[in-house]
């Protein structure tokens, strides 16, 4: 099945845009349980770096979350899936074995003639 890497690619790009922590690279915090209150875990954090954007810590950790749910749902349609026969338009995904990365090819890709650089991403480019 064809993976979602949308909240993966959020969550990415807050961190390397460095929105959340005003730029300065701070490492990513725990994943929260989805019961966590996280207003109270945001200004837990605002006050142990200092951070200003208290709405920006909130919206990290509803990403972390989202992006824990996201990978949870990939991992059972990829379950779901296991010894299903591949047709011709079906949407694959490979897995390098020793780096984890992913490559994904859509027939829509196969047919453009520009797409002629494939790469391996850590979570996929569906």
């Amino acid at each position: 099945p064809r993976a979602q890497y949308a909240e993966a690619k959020r969550l990415s790009k807050m961190q390397k845009e460095g929105l959340w922590d005003g730029g300065r690279n701070l490492p990513l915090p725990e994943v929260p349980s989805e019961h966590a209150n996280l207003d109270d875990l945001a200004e837990k954090l605002c006050e142990l770096h200092g951070l200003e954007e208290h709405h920006l810590v909130v919206e990290l950790l509803k990403r972390q979350i989202m992006d824990k749910d996201e990978a949870k749902g990939n991992a059972a349609d990829c379950e779901r899936e296991q010894g299903q026969i591949i047709r011709y338009g079906d949407a694959i995904e490979l897995q390098h074995v020793t780096t984890g990365k992913i490559l994904t090819l859509t027939k829509q890709q196969a047919h453009e003639r520009a797409s002629k650089k494939v790469c391996c991403e850590d979570r996929g480019s569906a």
